[in-house]
């Protein structure tokens, strides 16, 4: 019941007073007409089991291609996986025509809750209002039926999930942190109260993503609450702030720590850090971390880090997309001078294409515009001013400095055998849902080979929410989250840019077969 009305509170507010006074405020402002999927319907009867036939399914975890291959579904669950000739008398029928068969693509590190925008303008509230039901439906329909939440607003991500749960809203099955168990000042490092009134009015109906406690009780009041209905718990553990304007940000004491990781022990909780830099690197895997999160570094990884790594069977989620696009090149009068490698130069150009034409597909034309104008703020204010004039723009150079370290670190990594998944750190401004591809194709990038990037966005991510039991490969008795594509990944990395059908649960919730 209290989250019922933690919801509706939500709703009420944002359907009603805010979107009254904007649309008032703004009479000219339509609504964003976001591009999202066909949805062909497919005449299928849930009362029968299915049988998915002619088609191609990838064994995951020995990267090969079973040909002449069917999969019959029962119920949400995987009955049969199979090759030849079947009776398949009485079942639903679904020819796929040669076509591809995977496991249910998991994103591992994305904020399905946070808005993707540097700041919140009250005109853009109505473009706004159905940012998270766009999000939900990009996830599925680029074929990610799992996403593991890093850090939300409470009260919104119980009122998506319940929306998700009971088939209101299309999206992916989602496990969650709750907040950031952040001290004071730590990352991320911004207070609602240095954003306005208007963002202060909105934590009141969405909550904080934050817990931003100061003392050692305040803490373990926090890792209860905050623990209720988790899956696991989030750390941000950085010295330095990402924004400029800002230096050095809190950290945790050891005591803290202490009674972080005693409580995630009791519980059973496993612990993720945001962790970008060597700093943090050092200190954590002290620690029994379960995964460190954009985790390539300011600094060369040694041979006793990556060791620890393999041995302590600790994962990492490197997020290149999103370091990427914080490589913010706009904030520079020119980058000729800061002798960049060919790498990092092509990284440079992919990002610029993305941003100036790709990226209008996954987000409302307007709110991407937006995002455009305020990183003009580099220049127009400069770097020293940023802050008091209302912009947390990311430091660039913190970003162009990881690219230095990143492709050698990753490789040694993989080449280790460290348990690699990925995520996009979707949810934040140019880091857009249903944009996941980019993430592979950078990978392949960095050395992976298909089949290990294919096995990161399934049994490797499947590992890392704690879920290799019932998703991340096509097994019977797993559940049924499988989608078809109609190229082979295994042969070309830009295959998941096409996403012809999207099963969860055993249901089609995402059908694209009937279009070109």
């Amino acid at each position: 019941m209290r989250t019922d009305r933690c919801g509706l509170s939500r709703r009420r507010f944002l359907k009603g007073s805010a979107s009254a006074l904007a649309l008032s405020a703004f009479p000219e402002i339509a609504l964003a007409d976001v591009k999202t999927g066909n949805n062909q319907e497919l005449p299928v009867d849930y009362t029968k089991d299915i049988i998915l036939k002619n088609c191609n399914v990838l064994d995951v975890k020995s990267s090969k291609t079973i040909e002449n291959s069917f999969v019959i579904i029962s119920k949400n669950k995987i009955r049969t996986v199979g090759t030849g000739a079947i009776d398949d008398t009485g079942l639903n029928k679904i020819d796929l025509n040669g076509k591809f068969v995977l496991p249910g693509l998991i994103d591992a590190h994305a904020h399905i809750t946070l808005i993707p925008v540097f700041r919140l303008r009250p005109g853009r509230i109505p473009r706004l209002l159905d940012v998270y039901s766009i999000q939900s439906q990009k996830c599925i329909e680029s074929g990610v039926t799992t996403i593991r939440d890093m850090g939300a607003f409470p009260s919104a991500l119980r009122s998506l999930t319940a929306d998700i749960n009971s088939s209101r809203k299309k999206g992916p099955r989602i496990v969650s942190c709750n907040k950031f168990m952040n001290i004071k000042d730590g990352h991320p490092d911004i207070d609602p109260k240095d954003l306005g009134l208007l963002v202060q009015a909105l934590s009141l109906f969405m909550g904080s993503e934050s817990v931003h406690f100061k003392t050692a009780d305040q803490l373990k009041n926090a890792l209860e609450e905050n623990s209720q209905g988790a899956s696991f718990i989030k750390l941000t553990v950085d010295n330095k702030s990402i924004f400029l304007g800002k230096k050095n940000i809190g950290i945790y004491s050891d005591e803290h720590l202490k009674i972080i990781f005693d409580f995630a022990e009791k519980k059973g909780l496993p612990v993720a850090c945001h962790n970008s830099m060597k700093w943090g690197f050092d200190r954590m895997i002290k620690y029994p971390v379960h995964s460190l999160e954009h985790t390539i570094t300011d600094a060369f990884l040694t041979d006793s880090d990556i060791k620890t790594l393999v041995d302590k069977k600790i994962s990492v989620v490197p997020t290149l997309t999103s370091e990427e696009m914080a490589m913010y090149e706009e904030a520079y009068d020119s980058t000729d001078q800061m002798h960049l490698s060919e790498f990092t130069l092509n990284e440079l150009k992919i990002r610029r294409d993305f941003l100036n034409i790709d990226a209008f597909n996954y987000v409302d034309p307007v709110i991407h515009q937006d995002n455009f104008d305020d990183i003009k703020a580099y220049k127009k204010y400069g770097w020293d001013h940023l802050i008091e004039n209302g912009y947390y723009l990311q430091n660039p150079e913190i970003y162009f400095s990881m690219m230095k370290y990143a492709p050698k670190n990753l490789q040694r990594m993989r080449e280790a055998g460290v348990n690699i998944g990925c995520g996009m750190d979707a949810g934040l401004p140019f880091y857009y849902f249903g944009a996941i591809h980019r993430e592979y194709e950078m990978l392949s990038r960095y050395g992976f080979s298909n089949g290990e990037i294919l096995k990161s966005a399934t049994i490797n991510n499947a590992n890392i929410l704690g879920l290799e039991d019932s998703i991340g490969s096509i097994e019977p008795g797993k559940l049924a989250d499988i989608i078809v594509l109609k190229e082979n990944p295994l042969a070309d990395v830009n295959a998941y840019r096409d996403v012809k059908i999207v099963i969860k649960d055993g249901i089609i919730i995402h059908n694209a077969e009937n279009q070109a």
